[in-house]
């Protein structure tokens, strides 16, 4: 289905005679974007789901403002990664693939036939709340073993996403109250997503001179793979399409910090339409692909303008393909945006009458705008 779109815009004019403002309004039609009608699926439901109550596993995405305004600071359209949801949305959902793929030793003793239980809001009871809201990510898995091991064993994740000197010692301490609480067998597994060839923290060492206290973990770095992306391509775990995700992200940055050598790409969404076109290609089921796409643009997000962009493209290629997957976040885009254009109008005082008019939401649906923090005090 095609909808053609109209965006109407809204500029100040203040008048010669005194200090008061005036509205005109203008409306420009714009191109017809392709959309499917039915709503529904993880990605659409994630970039619906803030403050419009409905029950989606995420409410992290937040579209940045698209809307042209007469004064705009640049810096304001910055994005920031959620590494942390990210990872533990994925790991959640693929624990078994997570291990098989970046710690095979680990996932070789682990019986799966035995079932496995998450025990993160354990985990999180014993870390010291200045850790709160720290850009890394801790799962805690019950797990029994293979070898006849009595009673289960756990095993600690640490996810990390830039280089810090206090990592090892974090590890030790967190290792230390995982066994006075448990009092059991700990495997402790990190994956560092950081571009630091160099940085390498796999041990922790407390020694006073009368006592030595060591631990020794198994240490894991995303950007090892990196000349190995022919090999990733082929896999069909999930965690090889994540690692690609990151030394995609990794090049697309450099390039655009070097741009007297080459610079970066002509866009902000290629590398992305590559790595979904690849999804397609190995073969991955539908909840998959929206799964892994939800985690690529929480990894690393777009601004929307360009987030348009790369639907309109997706959903030519997957018509060329006969395979509507990602399609229905169009529509959540496009609704986004005019929610996000009629918040401004109504912190600019403006008449919900009005507003309806202006966009095309109902004014039931403005009324619910209306009710939402401004960003400052959000």
């Amino acid at each position: 289905m095609s909808v053609a779109t109209s965006v109407k815009h809204i500029i100040k004019i203040k008048s010669c005679g005194g200090p008061t403002i005036h509205y005109a309004l203008f409306t420009i039609k714009v191109p017809a974007m392709k959309i499917i009608e039915k709503t529904g699926g993880l990605w659409y439901n994630i970039i619906m789901s803030e403050n419009q109550g409905i029950n989606t596993t995420n409410g992290n995405i937040k579209a940045a403002n698209v809307i042209p305004e007469t004064e705009s600071d640049p810096a304001s359209n910055a994005l920031r990664s959620d590494h942390d949801t990210g990872w533990k949305n994925l790991i959640d959902k693929y624990f078994e693939r997570f291990l098989e793929f970046f710690f095979p030793a680990a996932y070789a003793r682990i019986d799966f036939l035995k079932g496995y239980d998450f025990l993160n809001k354990e985990l999180q009871a014993l870390l010291p709340k200045s850790e709160t809201g720290k850009q890394y990510v801790d799962v805690l898995v019950k797990t029994h073993r293979k070898d006849g091991t009595k009673g289960w064993v756990l095993i600690h994740i640490e996810v990390q996403s830039s280089v810090d000197k206090n990592f090892a010692e974090r590890m030790f301490v967190y290792t230390c109250r995982l066994v006075v609480n448990f009092r059991r067998k700990i495997s402790t597994l990190a994956l560092l997503t950081d571009d630091d060839k160099n940085f390498r923290p796999d041990s922790f060492e407390d020694d006073s001179g009368d006592s030595r206290h060591t631990l020794k973990y198994t240490l894991t770095k995303l950007i090892d793979y990196k000349g190995r992306e022919a090999e990733l391509d082929m896999s069909g775990n999930p965690f090889a399409l994540a690692t690609l995700v990151y030394l995609a992200k990794y090049e697309h940055e450099k390039a655009a910090k070097t741009p007297d050598a080459g610079g970066a790409a002509s866009n902000e969404w290629e590398w992305k339409l590559n790595l979904v076109k690849g999804m397609y290609k190995k073969g991955f089921d539908a909840a998959t692909i929206r799964e892994m796409k939800d985690f690529i643009d929480l990894v690393a997000p777009l601004r929307t303008e360009d987030e348009f962009v790369l639907a309109d493209l997706i959903y030519k290629y997957e018509e060329e393909i006969n395979m509507p997957v990602l399609t229905n976040y169009q529509k959540a885009l496009l609704k986004r945006q005019e929610e996000e254009r009629a918040k401004k109008m109504l912190d600019k005082g403006m008449d919900i009458k009005i507003i309806a008019e202006v966009t095309e939401l109902s004014e039931d649906e403005i009324r619910e705008v209306a009710k939402r923090p401004t960003k400052e005090a959000a």
